[in-house]
């Protein structure tokens, strides 16, 4: 059985009350800067909901994965040369292809985010709640 009361839903398994609220798992836009902010070639270090976030500039597009190098934990992918799509971390070479977060000469990867321009704001779109941007 289940009953709408403010809550997404809410459904009875057992007498129990299981809830769920729309903003645990609701995807937000967190602004990150201008579209000026990101040059081309180069990657925008920023902050989103506590996490390090490498922006880069490819033509028109806009791509965003996590900072954090897998390979031994350095958060410099936004000082890495990038070429293409493809970034290489500057510690020890591992590189990522910037539309995917994968790995393009080793195992792994890193987190990959889904940019979201409006007029020149750039934002970056994850689960969470977005009163709590850094």
């Amino acid at each position: 059985m289940t009953s709408d009361c403010g809550w997404n839903r809410v459904a009875h398994y057992s007498n129990i009350p299981l809830f769920h609220h729309s903003k645990i798992s609701r995807l937000q836009d967190y602004k990150i800067g201008k579209l000026k902010d990101v040059r081309e070639g180069k990657g925008f270090l920023t902050h989103v909901a506590g996490e390090e976030v490498s922006v880069y500039k490819v033509g028109e597009a806009f791509f965003a994965i996590g900072n954090v190098c897998p390979h031994q934990h350095f958060s410099k992918l936004h000082e890495g040369e990038l070429n293409g799509f493809v970034v290489t971390c500057p510690m020890h070479g591992w590189s990522y292809d910037v539309r995917t977060g994968l790995s393009t000469n080793a195992s792994g990867r890193v987190m990959s985010y889904e940019v979201v321009i409006r007029g020149e704001e750039i934002f970056i779109r994850k689960n969470g709640n977005a009163d709590t941007t850094d």
